[in-house]
């Protein structure tokens, strides 16, 4: 590959990786608000379609950013070649030294994990506590 052939491939995931980033943000943010507003509303069969729509895209978004994650990682450890060889003429090869290309493939995909779970911990808690704040008998809890 040549340093223009790189830096386009460089700079297309990025762009990728950012764009899923926004849409799994945009998804976290939507699933924040709405277990805000309809947490304690919605009834069991409710919930389990809530959340199984949301892991689905969730998971999706997990994969699809692990995925890119992977592929940057990959482009590093070409780059990290490249930048060893003589006759380069773009100076940026040298950022890509020394890079392990696992750590970004599993920072990105634990961070999106960690939202993932962070959300759903939020629907159950929110939905307890305001239940709790009702006064809501623990057998009816355990009905929803």
């Amino acid at each position: 590959m040549t340093d223009a052939e790189i830096l386009l491939v460089f700079y297309e995931i990025q762009e990728a990786i950012a764009t899923s980033t926004i849409n799994f943000i945009g998804v976290i943010f939507a699933a924040l608000v709405g277990a805000y507003i309809a947490a304690e509303k919605l009834d069991r069969f409710m919930v389990g379609i809530v959340l199984t729509i949301f892991t689905a895209i969730s998971l999706g978004a997990i994969a699809e950013v692990s995925t890119l994650g992977r592929d940057m990682g990959g482009l590093a450890e070409s780059m990290s070649v490249l930048a060893q060889s003589s006759g380069r003429t773009l100076s940026w090869h040298s950022h890509a030294q020394g890079m392990d290309p696992r750590l970004l493939w599993w920072s990105i995909t634990a961070v999106f994990a960690f939202l993932y779970i962070g959300v759903v911990v939020f629907f159950f808690r929110l939905r307890w506590a305001r239940f709790k704040k009702l006064g809501v008998a623990r057998s009816s809890l355990e009905d929803l």
